[in-house]
């Protein structure tokens, strides 16, 4: 019923044991040589991509805005003067025609009411570059 291993079963067994992990050895090594090649070749030479940012609807709706750097007006970009005087003397000036206000990078900090009207855009640098906080 149970089987008796002899020192040369033992021998046997130890030696199915090495070609198995051979024979596994090898087959990690082919599995691991064509996922290497599959990944290798997604990358495209530089020269042969496509300009993306030409592809899609063009915006026309702001064609004619006027755009303003407020870069230019002195706000503050620290966060601890508010920027209220200057974005509504700005915004009094802004044209019918509309306008799109370009953020630098810092932090804004308004502490009154503005209202933006429907004309204007506000853009900035990123959410992370030009957060804008209000404290009443």
């Amino acid at each position: 019923m149970f089987r008796q291993y002899t020192y040369k079963n033992k021998i046997q067994l130890l030696s199915l044991n090495k070609t198995y992990i051979s024979s596994m050895h090898h087959i990690f090594t082919i599995v691991f040589l064509l996922l290497y090649l599959v990944g290798s070749s997604q990358t495209i030479d530089p020269s042969r991509s496509v300009n993306w940012t030409l592809a899609g609807l063009k915006d026309t709706t702001t064609l004619g805005f006027l755009s303003i750097n407020l870069n230019d007006y002195g706000l503050d970009k620290s966060g601890l003067t508010p920027n209220d005087s200057v974005i509504n003397a700005i915004l009094n000036a802004v044209p019918e025609s509309g306008a799109i206000l370009n953020f630098p990078a810092g932090n804004f900090l308004f502490s009154k009411t503005i209202r933006i009207p429907s004309h204007v855009i506000l853009r900035g640098q990123g959410a992370e570059s030009t957060p804008i906080h209000y404290e009443p």
